[in-house]
């Protein structure tokens, strides 16, 4: 190519020795070049994965804090309704009437199960999964040891949890 473009110019041996010398480093460059590309197009690969896990945690975080300000409201109306119940079957004497209160109040009893720790976005996570072994007819049995969780972070604990719960 070299001559080609030299119009057949002949070159002493020394010259001919630099030449191949600079086309192999030429050569050697373009290749650690294209690895370099190569390894910063599988960095950048794994930094959109990484974002796009990011962006899921922080979605179900928001959703599990939102499902948290459900459940308090829940919890409260669930525990009042079941005053009112407890009033009015205190009011009657018919055996009937007290055996339709004792069921409704189980139905209540069972919106009103969320802390089973000391940890809030844990028990939004339990209860969430509790709800969904329910409506799926799954029994889900829980025993939960969750003293100190102060390490992870709420991200993590989301995270790891409902990894943990959704690959089960």
């Amino acid at each position: 190519s070299f001559r080609l473009i030299t119009n057949d110019l002949l070159l002493n041996q020394r010259n001919n020795i630099l030449l191949i010398i600079s086309l192999s480093f030429l050569l050697v460059v373009n290749i650690v070049v294209y690895m370099i590309y190569e390894q910063a197009e599988k960095s950048n690969q794994k930094l959109l994965e990484l974002e796009m896990v990011t962006q899921k945690n922080d979605i179900d975080l928001q959703y599990l804090n939102l499902l948290e300000k459900k459940n308090e409201t829940m919890q409260i109306m669930s525990h009042d309704y079941k005053r009112h119940i407890m009033t009015i079957d205190a009011m009657t004497d018919s055996p009937e009437i007290k055996a339709y209160i004792q069921d409704m109040l189980g139905d209540i009893g069972q919106y009103n199960q969320i802390g089973k720790t000391k940890n809030k976005l844990l028990d939004v996570i339990f209860s969430k999964y509790t709800d969904i072994c329910r409506e799926k007819g799954i029994h889900l049995k829980m025993d939960v040891v969750s003293d100190n969780l102060c390490f992870l972070n709420n991200a993590d604990l989301s995270a790891l949890f409902n990894n943990l719960l959704d690959n089960a």
